[in-house]
């Protein structure tokens, strides 16, 4: 049985529960992984990594302390993963944020009835802030998707190559939006999008590190797991969701909008794809999605990626690791 070290970021909930669920059964078949929960909570952790054990006895499951929309913590992670674990098989660039600023009620009935697929992938409820940052400075949904993933790589970079197939997967979404992006305003501290920018920022950086990486055997992916029944909708009061949302959650997958997956488990289909297909037939340039029928069965889904810029990739790699030459003061 071959044995593999897969580190999931956002691991104690949604997608990146889902995906440690989804390896865990390859156990059975013939490969055994190792899972690295990457959580910045340590309860919550813990509580993941117990409902992990209870459903697989056998499995080897352990925590590492990590907050991506930290520098710092990145780096202490980073530091004690190659002490604890060295090799690196698989890195799933899980972990994300969407804060919201308010709810517009209106918009949000209004798309519902006018256009009900552009609700549930992209609601137009949800307001989002301007201008959030870090305790480091940074914008905070920009650090937290993106950024500290991307300190992530190239801090984990000797651990991937030391695998013989290493990946990174990186959990995308169908509001990665070009007009919400600019070089000018990568961190998106001036606009309404932030969660939109990153997302789309995060396509352009997955296709951009398989140029940087070229003549390595790193391969970085992008993946969308469709739409969970999580998020923003948690801020609605425990009754109006299960008298409200839930049902209408199902009742709207049973019209056949796919993307409609709920649950973490069935996000993770699209990441199981891409990290159990043979490499030759995976394409860095295709977003897999995964989907839902209505009865609840999950598939996955290509679709090519057609407005990814190169020179504007390079410029991004650029910015982004001067960005991260400037905190190197905060190694321990």
């Amino acid at each position: 049985m071959s044995s593999k070290i897969a580190l999931v970021t956002g691991a104690n909930s949604g997608a990146g529960f889902g995906i440690c669920q989804r390896l865990l059964e390859r156990n059975q078949i013939g490969v055994e992984y190792k899972l690295i929960l990457g959580c910045r909570n340590q309860k919550r952790a813990e509580e993941a990594r117990a409902k992990l054990l209870k459903q697989f006895p056998r499995a080897t499951v352990e925590i590492l302390l990590l907050d991506t929309s930290s520098v710092s913590s990145v780096f202490k992670a980073a530091k004690e993963f190659k002490e604890r674990f060295g090799r690196l098989d698989v890195l799933y660039c899980n972990a994300g944020i969407m804060p919201t600023d308010g709810f517009d009620l209106s918009a949000g009935l209004k798309q519902l009835f006018m256009a009900p697929k552009d609700f549930f992938r992209r609601p137009a409820c949800v307001v989002q802030p301007v201008g959030a940052k870090s305790k480091e400075g940074l914008g905070l949904v920009f650090a937290t998707n993106v950024f500290g993933h991307y300190l992530l790589v190239r801090e984990l970079e000797s651990s991937l190559l030391a695998s013989d197939d290493p990946r990174i997967i990186w959990t995308g979404s169908t509001t990665a939006d070009r007009a919400a992006f600019s070089l000018e305003d990568y961190q998106h501290l001036k606009g309404c999008y932030p969660y939109d920018s990153s997302k789309f920022l995060m396509d352009i950086l997955s296709i951009s590190l398989n140029q940087k990486y070229a003549e390595t055997n790193i391969r970085s992916f992008m993946t969308h797991p469709g739409v969970i029944y999580s998020g923003y909708v948690t801020e609605f009061p425990l009754w109006f969701q299960h008298a409200v949302i839930i049902p209408l959650f199902y009742l709207a997958r049973l019209f056949f909008i796919t993307s409609l997956v709920i649950s973490g488990y069935n996000a993770a289909a699209a990441h199981t794809f891409v990290t159990t297909t043979e490499r030759k037939n995976v394409d860095t340039l295709t977003k897999y999605h995964s989907e839902c029928l209505p009865w609840g069965s999950s598939f996955v889904t290509p679709h090519k990626v057609d407005y990814y810029d190169a020179e504007e990739g390079k410029q991004l790699i650029k910015t982004l690791d001067e960005l991260a030459e400037s905190f190197e003061n905060l190694r321990e």
